[in-house]
C-alpha cells in the first residue's frame, strides 16, 4: 500500500488497456506484489492530478 506504484515492463499492455476510475486495483489484486517498507507517510497520499500534490 502507498506510492508510487512501480510495475515492470511485462504489465505494460494491462496497464495500457486500463480504462474507468479504478486505475490497476485489478492488476495489483492478480499479479505478483513486493511490498518496500518505508519510513514516510507520504506514501498514503493520493496523487491524481497536479492540483493533489
Amino acid at each position: 500500500r502507498g506510492n508510487p506504484v512501480a510495475f515492470g515492463a511485462v504489465h505494460l499492455p494491462a496497464l495500457l488497456a486500463l480504462e474507468g476510475e479504478h486505475g490497476a486495483r485489478g492488476l495489483l489484486k492478480s499479479a505478483q506484489v513486493t511490498q518496500v517498507a518505508v519510513e514516510d507517510p507520504g506514501i498514503l497520499r493520493d496523487i491524481d492530478t497536479p492540483a493533489d500534490l
